[in-house]
């Protein structure tokens, strides 16, 4: 008997050392580990998951991120739990992954929270090939500001009209865009236009050809400051009729008898010219956009070009005509203008006409010395007036102009000169020639108002400064919180003495300051927090079962705090369930809610007490090779009939975890045996049975062998699990021999030592099968 022992204990040892090898080999297949980001950039109090993934020497990948074992090299700046990693600090921070002894790193870069971004520019109108820089300044959750211009992540809407690179724009193409930087969570755009012309005027609106003829022509863009440029050679030209004019690069050819519009588009204007193309003549004014001042007169020339070459001034023998002769009138070409404004001139000889544009004083915009004024009272500026023409000219018609206030009380304007009188906005308005513009003027008044900080969140009994800055329209700015006045929306939530504030119970309110007939105001928390939060959102339990409920408080910079013994817990039914300080216990059966009151903020959390009439799953057994999963479904059924899907919320255990392991009802095999699978909802248990790695037979590719002294055989042992499927274990099993002088055996390979019978025996899973040896 004691000997049976002795074996027996033998055995044991063998199969714990052999499983052991087992794992070993098992585990010795990981050939890397791979973790889906290579680095992370983060802003402080900001999180981001990262997984790791197993590769083995079979090509199967494994997710391992809650196995892997994970670390920080500098917590002040990042912590990693279970690969969530969670920003703490400004500066880098290497976060490492190891799993069965093969590392990876990840490298982690935190930047202070952005809570905006300021442009300094709201739009950018460029030329082709012209570049701009767009400054960009980042202010952080702290108040603190700095340019990160060359930091942040720039594009561009359309790359064929204008790229960035670290604010700088480059235009390429006419056409719009939208240029957008980001950093940190914050984005802004700025609108950006390339060669956009106000006007696109052809220097000829008529041309008349001989056959073949070639006709260079002029296209002037005007842009928006006024400049102009000929575009004719880069403008996209179109043509009614290919067949009777075309134009290249700028010239203009005639092909065939007939007429056809000419259409040339630049940035955002069109312009067309009518050709005419005849075998007899051709019509040309000398002059096809005239420009004129008052009482000024201009002799225009009329030219027909005939056949053969010969050309002739025919301006007295054309029919003139002029669409308004209070503005200009035309005798034989003669020019004569009238009045200011804008006349078409039509010349007819014979079948063919032409048309000239006359512009009389005509004004392309107006320009005043100031955008904006601002004044103190009985104070006095002089403002000047500038008309810029079509053609480009400029004159000061200060003397000329029509000036006028929409407030005199407050500021009143003589011929360009601007009389403050006293505080308050006025707008000025001067105009001439159809044309209008305007500015403000303030007196002794700010232009904008900022209180910084424009929010501010205190505990009861702490205090905050305000400062109140005041901006005038002249860009210079004052800090005024000494001068303001003060008010609070609510003194019994806050007090304002001179900007400062003063928490005294817990609500909001609104602190206003008013300064030169602007007001600004801060919004003011005391005692509130952001959000709160419980650890479970539903309970289960049975009678006089307890369950601890967490409580989490977020504040309003962002740190978080246990408020659980703080807050105010009730119950909606105490005779169904009871609770104190979070901690809740089921008394009577039924459902019920709880609720959690902190902060200004509420939480509330289900509760059902004894409600499950009896737990349904849908496998009672589970037959898994190791490493094979498989999901278990947990419907509760309740006293009224009705079902639910619990798996989630079930509490789930496993008998051995180095057998099975179990995660809301996912059952993974771990290594070969038997557990118990144990699901518990409210008062109600199942239990669910896990063989791994059970086999139906054990069989080996020889069960009788002859052998000679020093002789060697290999076995081989083939496992055949309940489902039909075969695995070589030769490797895997435990061998053993009856009589180790006369054969040993490892890994099913038989060593023949001396002569007699032997039986050799291997074992894996639950069977185990004999191979007879005889040795000669």
């Amino acid at each position: 008997m004691r000997r049976k022992k002795t074996i027996a204990a033998f055995l044991v040892l063998l199969l714990f050392i052999s499983q052991s090898g087992m794992l070993q080999a098992a585990t010795s297949n990981l050939t890397k580990l791979i973790l889906n980001k290579t680095e992370l950039a983060l802003e402080i109090g900001d999180s981001a998951a990262l997984t790791a993934t197993a590769v083995y020497a079979n090509s199967k990948t494994e997710d391992v991120t809650i196995y892997a074992d994970w670390s920080s090299d500098n917590n002040a700046v990042a912590t990693v739990y279970n690969g969530i990693v969670t920003a703490k600090g400004e500066g880098t921070a290497t976060v490492l992954a190891v799993y069965e002894g093969k590392p990876q790193s990840v490298q982690v870069t935190v930047t202070k929270k952005v809570k905006a971004l300021i442009k300094d520019r709201q739009t950018l109108g460029l030329r082709r090939n012209e570049t701009a820089e767009i400054v960009l300044k980042a202010v952080y959750q702290d108040n603190t500001s700095e340019n990160v211009s060359d930091k942040a992540e720039w594009s561009s809407g359309d790359t064929n009209i204008a790229t960035v690179v670290n604010g700088k724009v480059t235009a390429h193409n006419a056409g719009s865009t939208v240029i957008t930087a980001k950093y940190g969570s914050q984005t802004v755009t700025v609108p950006v236009q390339v060669e956009i012309v106000k006007r696109l005027v052809p220097a000829q609106k008529q041309v008349s050809l001989l056959l073949n003829d070639t006709f260079p022509i002029t296209l002037t863009a005007t842009y928006p400051d006024g400049t102009t440029r000929n575009v004719a050679a880069e403008a996209e030209w179109t043509s009614s009729d290919p067949a009777v004019a075309d134009v290249i690069q700028g010239v203009i050819t005639a092909y065939g008898a007939g007429t056809a519009t000419l259409t040339a588009s630049y940035g955002t204007k069109t312009a067309t010219i009518e050709v005419d193309v005849d075998k007899t003549r051709k019509l040309s004014v000398n002059e096809q956009n005239v420009f004129m001042k008052t009482d000024e007169s201009k002799q225009l020339m009329l030219t027909a070009t005939y056949p053969d070459g010969r050309t002739a001034d025919i301006a007295n023998a054309a029919e003139w005509a002029s669409s308004d002769e209070n503005v200009v009138s035309v005798t034989k070409g003669l020019l004569d203008a009238l009045k200011p404004g804008t006349a078409v001139i039509t010349a007819k000889y014979g079948a063919k006409s032409v048309e000239i544009t006359v512009d009389v004083e005509t004004t392309r915009y107006l320009l005043l010395s100031e955008d904006t004024l601002t004044l103190k009272a009985n104070e006095t500026k002089e403002i000047t007036l500038q008309a810029v023409y079509v053609d480009s000219s400029t004159e000061d018609i200060t003397a000329k102009a029509k000036w006028s206030s929409n407030r005199d009380e407050v500021a009143y304007v003589l011929n360009g000169r601007v009389y403050a009188n006293k505080t308050g906005s006025a707008v000025i308005t001067a105009s001439y020639g159809g044309k209008q513009v305007t500015l403000t003027v303030d007196v002794d008044i700010p232009r904008k108002l900022y209180a910084n900080p424009n929010a501010v969140s205190l505990q009861i009994g702490e205090t905050s400064n305000i400062q109140l800055l005041a901006v005038y329209a002249s860009g210079q700015e004052e800090l005024v919180t000494d001068k303001a006045e003060w008010a609070t929306s609510s003194i019994e939530v806050a007090d304002v003495i001179n900007g400062v504030v003063t928490g005294i119970d817990s609500g909001s309110a609104l602190i206003s300051a008013k300064y030169g007939g602007r007001t600004a105001t801060v919004k003011v928390d005391v005692g509130l927090v952001k959000t709160l939060k419980a650890d479970v959102t539903t309970v289960v339990l049975g009678l006089n079962e307890s369950k601890q409920i967490v409580l989490t408080a977020e504040k309003a910079d962002g740190s978080s705090v246990d408020v659980t013994n703080e807050a105010v817990w009730t119950s909606k039914s105490p005779t169904t369930a009871y609770v104190n300080n979070g901690l809740i216990r089921g008394v009577g059966r039924g459902k019920t809610t709880v609720t959690a009151e902190y902060g200004g903020q509420t939480v509330t959390i289900a509760v059902e007490v004894d409600q499950t009439q009896k737990l349904e799953i849908n496998k009672y057994a589970l037959s898994l090779k190791s490493k094979e999963s498989a999901q278990l479904t947990l419907t509760a059924v309740y006293s009224d009939g009705s079902t639910q899907d619990v798996t989630a919320e079930a509490e789930w255990k496993s008998s051995s975890y180095q057998v099975a392991e179990v995660n809301k009802g996912l059952v993974t095999a771990v290594a070969a045996g038997k557990a118990m699978i144990t699901a518990k909802y409210g008062s109600q248990t199942v239990t669910v049975k896990v063989d791994v790695d059970s086999l139906k037979y054990l069989q080996t590719d020889i069960v009788v062998v002859t052998m000679k002294v020093g002789e060697t055989k290999q076995i081989q042992a083939i496992a055949t699990y309940m489902d039909g499927t075969e695995t070589d274990v030769t490797k895997k099993g435990l061998w053993t021999t009856s009589q180790p002088l006369k054969a040993d055996v490892k890994d099913g390979l038989i060593r023949a030592h001396a002569k007699g019978k032997v039986t050799i025996t291997v074992s894996y899973g639950d069977k185990k099968t004999k191979v007879s040896v005889t040795i000669q």
